[in-house]
């Protein structure tokens, strides 16, 4: 039995170290019949961990470095969730902020050296930073309409059930309210989400 136990640890040992030393090749992913398919037709499945920073004190610019990506590959990860903010993207309505977007590219870029895949989430927790705790959304789309905002201590999510400002800001975006500029939020939004998608359409 002991050798055998050996034995296993020595496989693993040397699959971990073959495995290390692997490229593997970001293959272009598409959707059909409702699953994620590579150039080969073969079925994707995703696994990973979510990488970003959400303080605005840091620009939302991560701490990760190209090794770290490496790491995540090297230890069996093909994907990232790589966490991006419409207040960083569009600081200002129709604004958007090219020297932001370049930190995005060059993370994007260490995954796909790495062989990762990049899932984009446009973050959000409480909607945005005018909200105590919040990140996400700019302030010039947080539409409270002067709501008090309550919470009732415990976990930071419970304040999406109590807080009347946040239930607000979503009714304001959801109805597509114009923002500062006479642009609805909602619509806002989503141009932020196709500025965005164009620049990474054939990555």
């Amino acid at each position: 039995p002991e050798c055998c136990f050996l034995r296993m640890i020595m496989i693993l040992l040397l699959t971990c170290c073959c495995f290390a030393d692997s490229r593997a090749e970001v293959s272009r992913i598409s959707v059909h019949d409702g699953r994620l398919v590579d150039e080969s037709g073969r079925q994707v499945f995703l696994w990973g961990m979510n990488m970003g920073e959400k303080s605005s004190g840091r620009r939302y610019e991560s701490w990760h470095e190209p090794e770290d990506f490496y790491n995540l590959r090297r230890w069996g990860m093909n994907a990232v969730r790589l966490l991006i903010f419409w207040s960083a993207v569009e600081p200002e309505p129709g604004r958007y902020d090219e020297e932001y977007l370049q930190s995005v590219d060059k993370r994007i870029g260490w995954a796909r050296d790495a062989g990762l895949h990049v899932i984009l989430d446009m973050h959000q927790d409480l909607w945005s930073e005018a909200i105590p705790g919040g990140n996400g959304a700019p302030a010039w789309a947080t539409l409270d309409d002067g709501q008090p905002h309550r919470v009732l201590g415990g976990p930071w999510s419970t304040a999406y059930f109590t807080s009347p400002r946040i239930h607000r800001v979503f009714d304001n975006f959801w109805n597509d309210s114009p923002g500062p500029d006479g642009v609805g939020i909602q619509e806002r939004f989503a141009l932020a989400w196709q500025h965005v998608a164009a620049r990474y359409a054939d990555n």
